[in-house]
């Protein structure tokens, strides 16, 4: 490494280590992560040398098919290191969190010289990510969930014109974006063709322009749901299991449609709420599949977005037009059906009832993080309400908690013990939070005061989430999947023994402890 990258990433270390002031968790550790061993020695190095040291070992290279693997032209970023038997795929949606991290460190703005060859090397990794996935959507038409052909009957976020639209910004290769602009054509056509319904009369008065919105689902059999099923019952327990025998006594028939049991249709409703990423979660309620989600329309917005600029880049105005309208009609879409005029708070839309679907969770800050939201007093002030609502000592809540006396139905109601809610703190949350503060506080040299309190409150989100992952790691020496936001520690919620992980979670740390390092 050159000296003064050397001299660089020692002093970020230094701040690494000095940063964190050690909590009380030690003693819940092997509970939740299922591993004994992790409180026999500390951590030898920082995390910021850890993961320079390790995100090759995070990559798998399969160039054919094996098995229930998909085989993918290049080496593939997972969600762990060699070694772990748990997320050996690569995975749709995290895969933009990770390139996230590889971003960072392969193109960091402080640094003074040349790259070193092993950050030009973390930067060609992310854009063999994205090539990947170029792959598979030239392959099936959509990104599958991971690379297993088990996964191939749902999706996960559609993050590819996100990541896209990352990768050009630091290449600048025209060529390549030709072929990305394309397949990401592909996949929204895949989105519109699968998971789409169109408006209902009285919502086209209110957005008359507008075709419909976009929810999760699934293309799997019978037989597979009843397979999956079987998993759920193993993964959610009793609370689960007595829903699903309630649902199995009765059946329902849709027009020109053969009688459906009930209980197939909750697992279809599950099975699509995996499709969300947000596996498991009573942010839905058991009914994914009749909720138009908020982060999902506003991710096909950016989409939309990345192929009106990636046309004009190309020279390609009919194009350009083309998508800058249907980009227009979906921000008219969500800011007239999503968002509740009065308070300037968005959120799901439930399809079957027609109307806002008022539960609170975490996607409420997409439409801030895709640029969609106007920037103005109002949804600033909005903005702050929801932070202030959501962001905790050290992360953000993926629900919030239901009050013991709530009656309504559509507030977020746990039947069953799940890990995308409360306590839980996500580094894909708390990119998206942090990101979506920026965007309405960076850019004005004269900040207004409510620009300067999205900016205090991004800065506090960011500082809590670096804190606990440092001192999680000054205790194990390792990444974890996610944290308590409470409490910075690993008394978390779990469906399964939590991994030790690197993944979202060190990508997302790499990112802001690098932005943090500035002068």
């Amino acid at each position: 490494m050159q000296r003064a990258n050397r001299t660089f990433f020692i002093g970020i270390a230094v701040r690494s280590v000095l940063f964190p002031m050690l909590l009380v968790a030690t003693c819940c550790l092997a509970q939740n992560t299922g591993d004994s061993s992790i409180l026999e020695g500390k951590a030898q190095s920082t995390p910021l040398t850890y993961y320079v040291q390790n995100w090759k070992n995070s990559l798998r290279g399969l160039d054919h098919d094996s098995a229930d693997l998909i085989g993918l032209p290049n080496p593939y970023a997972t969600p762990t290191l060699s070694g772990n038997k748990m997320f050996q795929e690569m995975y749709y949606w995290d895969s933009y969190f990770i390139n996230r991290g590889l971003i960072a460190y392969g193109t960091h703005p402080q640094r003074s010289g040349e790259p070193t060859t092993d950050e030009k090397a973390a930067l060609q990794q992310a854009i063999n990510n994205c090539d990947n996935l170029i792959w598979l959507v030239e392959k099936f038409g959509y990104v599958p969930n991971a690379n297993r052909y088990s996964m191939t009957n749902r999706s996960q976020p559609p993050m590819l014109g996100a990541m896209v639209s990352d990768i050009y910004k630091v290449t600048k290769d025209t060529a390549w974006l030709n072929r990305a602009i394309h397949a990401l054509e592909m996949e929204h056509n895949w989105w519109m063709r699968e998971r789409f319904l169109g408006l209902s009369n009285s919502e086209r008065k209110r957005a008359p322009h507008s075709l419909g919105y976009n929810h999760y689902g699934h293309n799997a059999n019978d037989a597979f749901l009843l397979r999956f099923g079987r998993f759920l019952s193993g993964r959610l327990g009793d609370g689960f299991d007595s829903l699903l025998a309630q649902q199995n006594q009765d059946s329902f028939q849709l027009p020109n449609q053969p009688k459906q049991g009930k209980g197939l249709w909750l697992l279809g409703h599950m099975l699509a709420e995996a499709e969300s990423g947000w596996d498991f979660t009573p942010r839905f309620n058991a009914r994914c599949m009749n909720i138009a989600p908020l982060d999902l329309n506003c991710l096909l917005y950016i989409t939309e977005r990345t192929l009106f600029e990636g046309y004009i880049i190309l020279g390609n105005q009919q194009k350009a037009n083309q998508w800058k309208s249907i980009s227009k009609n979906r921000k008219t879409l969500i800011n007239k059906l999503f968002c509740d005029k009065h308070t300037g708070r968005y959120w799901d839309y439930d399809i079957a009832l027609g109307r806002i679907h008022r539960n609170s969770n975490a996607s409420q800050f997409m439409p801030y993080f895709a640029r969609i939201a106007p920037n103005n007093p109002k949804h600033r002030k909005a903005l702050y309400s929801l932070s202030s609502a959501f962001v905790d000592r050290y992360g953000v809540h993926p629900c919030l908690p239901v009050l013991s006396d709530s009656t309504t139905s559509s507030s977020n109601q746990a039947r069953w013990s799940t890990q995308w809610n409360s306590p839980n703190a996500w580094p894909p949350l708390i990119h998206f939070v942090a990101e979506a503060l920026g965007n309405y506080s960076k850019g004005n040299e004269l900040m207004s005061h409510s620009s300067k309190l999205l900016a205090t409150k991004r800065y506090e989100l960011i500082k809590g989430y670096l804190q606990s992952v440092e001192t999680q790691f000054a205790i194990t020496g390792r990444f974890w999947e996610k944290y308590n936001l409470h409490t910075g520690t690993l008394n978390v919620t779990n469906e399964y023994a939590m991994p030790d992980f690197f993944g979202w979670t060190a990508g997302v740390y790499m990112e802001y402890r690098i932005e943090f390092a500035r002068p």
